[in-house]
């Protein structure tokens, strides 16, 4: 193409600055189609992810139907029958059996490896191909969309996920809630002393993974965002305190185990010994 160019700037059809024009664009060109093959080879790799959400993520149609199962009130929050749970092909949980009543604190207990997280993402919903019987509120998981099931079950793990936006934003994420909501929930959560720190508090950026904020924070700032949702019942909790101090802690996890209106699923390997007794029973695994 240079020399093509250049023949015809000789022959004065352009002028002698296209020569480096075609130069720059000739480079721009080539060099991506000599790329493609790596954008290709990128693009093929990532079908069988797509394959696998194709297989996890119901029809239109059906997923309408199981948004449509309603979920009332009953004595028992979650019920597992004979629940098994393996991955390649190595067993994990082996039909297990309870029954986790409504508005109890649970804690669970176990050696690594015994199934213990696992359980907590069959109940929230993250794991389906497990055998045996799982129901929320009476209704049958299989039943039931991921939507629905995350809509009364609230997951803290140990980081949780912030935006890097405003608490209110991160409290609002795609929802509206009132100033009186957002205010009420930031003192029920502790981020705040009275009402009247809500409009400053909601104003300031967490930063990137909430790194303006402290761990415990950021652990009530997540709390926070479910509880503002009044569908949350259920809340499963993975070790969701190990990242801040232990008075902290134990403050966070009494304000959820005293609260009459939640049920409460812990995972914890150091439990703190003053809110043993706040627990209605304790699973070991």
């Amino acid at each position: 193409m240079i020399g093509l160019s250049g023949f015809l700037a000789l022959h004065g059809f352009v002028k002698i600055g296209t020569l480096m024009a075609v130069g720059a664009l000739s480079g721009n060109v080539f060099n991506n189609l000599g790329n493609m093959s790596t954008y290709l080879g990128s693009m093929r790799g990532v079908k069988p992810l797509f394959r696998k959400y194709d297989q996890l993520i119901p029809s239109d149609r059906l997923s309408k139907e199981k948004n449509t199962v309603p979920l009332a009130p009953s004595v028992a929050a979650i019920q597992a029958l004979n629940v098994s749970f393996k991955y390649q092909d190595k067993p994990i949980i082996r039909n297990f059996s309870y029954t986790f009543l409504a508005q109890k604190k649970y804690l669970i207990l176990g050696a690594s490896g015994t199934g213990k997280l696992t359980l907590l993402k069959l109940i929230a919903g993250y794991n389906t191909d497990f055998t045996g019987t799982l129901s929320l509120f009476d209704k049958n998981y299989q039943d039931l969309s991921q939507q629905t099931i995350l809509s009364r079950i609230l997951y803290l793990d140990q980081q949780p996920r912030l935006l890097n936006a405003t608490v209110r934003q991160n409290l609002q994420l795609l929802d509206h809630f009132s100033e009186e909501s957002l205010a009420q929930v930031l003192v029920e959560t502790n981020l705040i002393q009275s009402l009247a720190d809500a409009p400053q508090f909601l104003e300031i950026n967490v930063g990137e993974d909430g790194i303006n904020l402290s761990g415990g924070q950021k652990q009530r700032l997540a709390l926070a965002r479910g509880l503002l949702r009044h569908d949350i019942k259920i809340i499963l909790m993975d070790e969701s305190t190990s990242s801040v101090d232990a008075k902290t802690a134990a403050k966070i996890e009494a304000d959820l185990l005293t609260n009459s209106n939640l049920t409460v699923i812990m995972v914890s390997h150091t439990p703190h010994q003053e809110n043993m007794k706040l627990f209605d029973d304790i699973i070991r695994m």
